[in-house]
């Protein structure tokens, strides 16, 4: 098929053409008229997971997508652990895009985990590194230290993971 016989749609040709075709002076005079801000639209917040139980993993690593592969897969082993998977969970990396309690919305969360020593700002919400469960606007929130420290085998390493398995049994009602 050449570029020469594509049939396009009326309404595709409409859209294309709307200014070149007619010139509608009323439209203009209406959009001039208006005095209402334009609403302001979030971006959509880009994941990894597909959310299925409205759990929001939030991290920051620079120069990656998501975060790096070994943490994904302590991470990985952390959510069988809890009878979870990636598919149950948004993974949400922080440094590449700005997340706040008003755009964190779109994806619906129920529980949060951060995973960080300074844990992302969430407007006027910050919670300590602490292992406590928090509740903000009906959503449970637990702030962890970086998943590197928390992967190790170390005495300190180990700690940390109970502290954080007990979090995620209240949590989790597990």
């Amino acid at each position: 098929m050449s570029f020469n016989n594509v049939q396009l749609p009326g309404f595709l040709v409409a859209d294309l053409y709307k200014r070149h075709l007619v010139e509608d002076f009323s439209a203009v005079a209406k959009v001039e008229k208006s005095s209402e801000p334009a609403p302001i639209i979030d971006k959509p917040i880009q994941f990894l997971g597909k959310n299925i139980r409205q759990f929001v993993i939030l991290v920051c690593y620079s120069n990656e997508v998501h975060l790096p592969e070994a943490q994904l897969e302590f991470l990985g082993n952390i959510l069988k652990a809890c009878q979870l998977n990636l598919g149950d969970v948004a993974i949400v990396n922080c440094n590449s895009q700005e997340v706040n309690f008003n755009n964190i919305g779109q994806l619906q969360p129920k529980q949060i985990i951060t995973f960080g020593e300074e844990p992302p700002v969430l407007n006027d919400f910050r919670a300590p590194v602490s292992f406590e469960v928090s509740n903000k606007n009906g959503i449970n929130i637990i702030n962890a230290p970086k998943l590197e420290l928390l992967n190790q085998n170390t005495p300190d390493g180990k700690v940390l993971k109970g502290r954080l398995w007990n979090s995620l049994k209240q949590l989790l009602n597990i």
